[in-house]
């Protein structure tokens, strides 16, 4: 099961503004870290256009399919996303939004170019535009020297559903805490744990996982390690509530920085 969904959007123009990581939200994650609360995707906590936790992920539209991905900021023209969620006919197909609750006023930019590595499911993306929308910004990278444990909380955003039964809810940005299950899935691949009611689903694939860490100020931040593909093998009736695969990004990072490069 490829985790996309179908979505149906109005098109426009929206500038969105993000302030500082709040304590509050801090606080909040931790909160649902320790007591283990479904603040789930599904049926879950909502991002504000305003909240920090919004700037480095955004809304990926296909409007000839009108499937929806999730993808994050990586530079001022580029995203990266789950290598299912492009159009490989035209990526010209495909259109990034900018706002957590995305409506008809909405800033987009158009894909322009597309790359996938040989081999693995992320994909990047170039997209129109020279620098971001205000209160956007790339995300910044997990240290490849932090080795990634069982156990470890992660903090994962997407687009998709909020309810598996009737796959309603795509098209508004949530988050939830999930754990590491398996952290050598694969060469290039980490499984999380969403069997204790915090899941993601249809929509968010391409969404990005997160370790909340302080930077050099002390000050919490937000760094990436991970894209979301699929569901584990043993989500056999389409519940999101097994297991989820993301991708290993920091596995691809010199591909990346060469892309970077030269697209």
């Amino acid at each position: 099961m490829k985790i996309f969904k179908n979505f149906t959007l109005f098109f426009g123009i929206f500038m969105s503004a993000c302030s500082p990581l709040k304590y509050s939200e801090y606080a909040e994650i931790n909160s649902s870290e320790k007591e283990n609360q479904p603040s789930n995707i599904i049926s879950g906590v909502e991002v504000d256009n305003n909240s920090t936790l919004s700037k480095s992920v955004v809304l990926l539209v296909n409007i000839l399919t009108q499937e929806i991905c999730s993808a994050a900021l990586i530079g001022s023209q580029y995203a990266l996303t789950a290598t299912h969620c492009l159009d490989k006919e035209d990526p010209n197909n495909l259109f990034i939004f900018f706002a957590a609750k995305p409506d008809f006023q909405t800033e987009r930019r158009q894909v322009v170019a597309m790359r996938t590595p040989p081999s693995g499911n992320i994909a990047l993306l170039k997209f129109e535009g020279e620098t971001l929308p205000k209160g956007f910004e790339e995300a910044s990278f997990l240290p490849v020297s932090e080795k990634i444990q069982k156990g470890a909380r992660v903090i994962v955003l997407g687009y998709g559903i909020k309810e598996a039964q009737s796959k309603a809810g795509a098209g508004i940005l949530r988050y939830t805490t999930l754990t590491v299950s398996d952290p050598n899935y694969s060469s290039t691949e980490i499984l999380l744990d969403q069997s204790k009611g915090s899941s993601v689903c249809h929509g968010d694939s391409g969404g990005p996982a997160y370790f909340l860490r302080k930077d050099s100020y002390g000050q919490p931040k937000l760094y990436l390690w991970g894209i979301a593909d699929h569901a584990s093998l043993n989500d056999v009736n389409d519940q999101c509530n097994k297991g989820v695969i993301y991708i290993n990004a920091l596995v691809f990072l010199p591909w990346i920085e060469n892309v970077l490069r030269t697209l």
